[in-house]
């Protein structure tokens, strides 16, 4: 097994000749950005405080096998995550505590182990325990290592850049401090927030964001398989019909929104589910008990219930602040303090697959002073 000893013997020689060490950046997290173009697998990392392999820097909580008996990390060190945004590219953060008096350095390699412990190196029985229970691959033909990567002489930098392009370097370079041009993030493939609304008890108003460089969106709805409804320029699309058919009240329907860029599609929302219903009103509201307001909605045919929304002001924002319960047309709220004056509107919903499909608010809201 290759353990810190038997490393820091078989691969410092490049890093030790150089000698560097490091302006002053005590106790101070440094991250790594790490890409190779030859697609390794299980991407892991030592990280050494001390051009001399010294002290090790990952933690237990990075390294995906450690002996706690030794404080030492059994190979390869510490684990690079992937990064979401950034295709292709890993990256872990390591805590150096002195690196202007120790230097540091850094070696890549994939999440490949030894088939068992090296022994006659400094491993022992322990090392092999931990090893076996560890979830690196045991395969050694599988190894490959970069050279030593030495954080640039003088820099103060937190953050650290290296790609090698599916080249893995012979002996020692310096990591770049500045973005080089392949990290990139990659185009969101995701048209997000997309929102069905009820407008009319046969309309449903399908709205979005803005999906950057789409031409258009074309917007389909489920029935045994995706079928395109329409197409719009912009973030938003009133459906009426599907496949040629009015929509029917009441009954829900499962849409989904595609951008399109150079007549091809580039991303897609989640599914959504919307249920034509005509929108309430509010029949009556009054104070009707100390900081109480009752709030009755005037019902439309078939709603299961009605979400209620208040405000301070008649034109200003207005915060949904419960719901009647299942058939019931009136709701209290007991949060209404006295001597405030508060805005009420309704929207109907219709339940569905667990979710409440909701309509547009009322227009029209009704004024109430709380005097007891």
């Amino acid at each position: 097994m290759r353990n810190l000893k038997k490393l820091a013997v078989v691969g410092a020689t490049a890093a030790m000749t150089m000698a560097m060490s490091m302006v002053a950046m005590a106790a101070t997290d440094v991250t790594i950005h790490f890409k190779n173009a030859a697609n390794w697998d299980n991407v892991g990392a030592w990280a050494y405080e001390g051009v001399a392999f010294t002290t090790q820097v990952m933690t237990q909580e990075q390294c995906p096998a450690y002996n706690p008996e030794t404080g030492r990390a059994i190979w390869p060190g510490a684990k690079l995550e992937a990064e979401q945004d950034y295709d292709g590219w890993y990256t872990a953060t390591f805590t150096y505590e002195d690196l202007a008096t120790n230097g540091g350095v850094i070696i890549f390699n994939n999440l490949v182990a030894d088939t068992k412990a090296d022994t006659a190196s400094g491993g022992d029985d322990t090392d092999d325990v931990y090893l076996q229970a560890s979830p690196l691959i045991k395969d050694s033909t599988k190894k490959k290592q970069t050279g030593n990567q030495i954080i640039k002489k003088g820099s103060t930098a937190t953050e650290y850049w290296c790609d090698f392009d599916g080249v893995i370097p012979g002996s020692t370079q310096a990591l770049l401090d500045t973005k080089p041009a392949s990290y990139v993030k990659k185009a969101s493939t995701v048209v997000d927030n997309v929102a069905a609304t009820a407008t009319s008890d046969k309309t449903i108003k399908l709205t979005w964001d803005k999906y950057k460089g789409a031409a258009s969106y074309n917007v389909f709805y489920y029935n045994k398989k995706w079928v395109k409804v329409g197409s719009t320029k912009t973030n938003s699309f009133e459906v009426s019909k599907v496949s040629g058919k009015k929509l029917v009240t009441g009954k829900a329907y499962k849409f989904m929104i595609k951008a399109v860029k150079n007549n091809k599609g580039v991303a897609s929302s989640n599914e959504v589910l919307g249920c034509a219903l005509a929108t309430p009103s509010v029949a009556s509201a009054k104070n009707s008990a100390k900081s109480t307001v009752t709030v009755k909605a005037k019902a439309v045919a078939k709603a299961d219930g009605y979400v209620i929304y208040r405000s301070t002001k008649e034109k200003g924002t207005y915060e949904m602040i419960g719901a009647t319960k299942s058939g019931k047309v009136t709701f209290n709220d007991k949060t209404a303090k006295k001597g405030k004056t508060f805005f009420y509107k309704v929207a109907a919903y219709r339940t569905a697959s667990g979710t409440k499909l909701l309509t547009q608010m009322s227009a029209k809201a009704v004024k109430v002073k709380v005097s007891k």
